[in-house]
């Protein structure tokens, strides 16, 4: 967890790493109570961006304000743990907003190149989603994950201080 102090908002930045399809149940339900309490951590008013590698497929299919239908493959257990966890906590997963080309949907490769598939995200507080323009995989390291590009714009409103009233003397 990063925290980057602004005003009036913090912005707080939790990178993760979920268990893989070979860890237990027990040890996915750990893993989201941790995030939790990470949660619980974050103040209501701060701008929280969760990313990294979930290991679970939202798929292609819209889920109300969570997901939309820009995602890749088909949603699995795991994606609806995540999407839940997202629900309850008013994150949404920016990966599934943006129309992209097939090509920059996928973020993990299997080894060998024989299979490709979305499993790392960036999620962000509801309240922010609109200061989010785009999101992507971008940077190839040599790695069998593909690094997410996120382009955020943030408007904040000015709060009104107040306004002299103007006097004349006639």
């Amino acid at each position: 967890m990063a925290k980057f102090e602004g005003k009036p908002a913090n912005i707080i930045i939790v990178q993760l790493y979920a268990p893989t399809n070979d860890h237990s149940d027990e040890e996915i339900e750990e893993f989201y109570a941790d995030l939790k309490k990470a949660h619980k951590q974050v103040k209501s008013g701060n701008i929280l961006v969760v990313m990294g590698d979930i290991n679970a497929e939202d798929g292609k299919e819209k889920y109300g304000s969570v997901v939309r239908r820009y995602g890749l493959g088909e949603r699995n257990e795991r994606g609806t743990h995540l999407i839940n966890f997202c629900e309850e906590n008013k994150l949404v997963i920016m990966n599934t907003f943006f129309k992209q080309h097939p090509r920059r949907l996928y973020t993990w490769k299997s080894p060998g190149d024989g299979y490709r598939n979305q499993i790392d995200y960036l999620m962000i507080n509801e309240r922010y989603k609109n200061s989010i323009k785009n999101a992507y995989p971008g940077a190839d390291i040599n790695s069998d994950h593909i690094l997410l590009v996120m382009k955020m714009k943030l408007k904040i409103p000015h709060k009104i201080i107040g306004r002299k009233k103007l006097t004349y003397n006639y």
